[in-house]
């Protein structure tokens, strides 16, 4: 499935059982789409956890 807005919205419909606009309107599904593309989506995307620093010193002239 091709990752646009309409392949987003199929998946979501899917996925809550919700087919048809009577249901879920497209602008509360737009809405909660959003909402979570701005707030909850970045929280699975953390990293910040791993987060350390290195250090290390080179030789010149030495590849190993």
């Amino acid at each position: 499935m091709a990752a646009n807005l309409q392949g987003i919205m199929t998946k979501v419909r899917r996925l809550t059982r919700t087919p048809s606009a009577s249901q879920l309107s497209d602008a509360d599904l737009l809405d909660y789409i959003n909402t979570f593309i701005l707030y909850d989506f970045p929280e699975h995307l953390r990293t910040f956890n791993y987060h350390d620093t290195f250090s290390w010193t080179c030789n010149p002239f030495q590849d190993e």
